[in-house]
């Protein structure tokens, strides 16, 4: 299992990403290069948001599971 800094870490690049991105978009809607935008939003906007969330979501488990192993929780089914 990947350490949670090593998550954070990949975390925080994406959310850079998808603000890089974003950033971008914002630039080719003010000289209305629509073209551009709907390009930069493809291809690079929507993959960091995919790879943002899955980053959080690894983070989440793997602060949980630091929880559960830390207080010995059990889990019942």
């Amino acid at each position: 299992m990947r350490a949670s800094s090593e998550i954070l870490e990949d975390l925080l690049k994406s959310l850079e990403d998808m603000i890089d991105a974003q950033d971008d978009m914002w630039q080719e809607e003010k000289y209305h290069n629509h073209k551009q935008l709907i390009q930069i939003r493809e291809e690079r906007l929507v993959p960091a948001k995919r790879e943002f969330k899955k980053h959080l979501d690894d983070y989440i488990d793997r602060r949980f599971q630091t929880y559960i192993d830390k207080y010995g929780i059990t889990k019942v089914k």
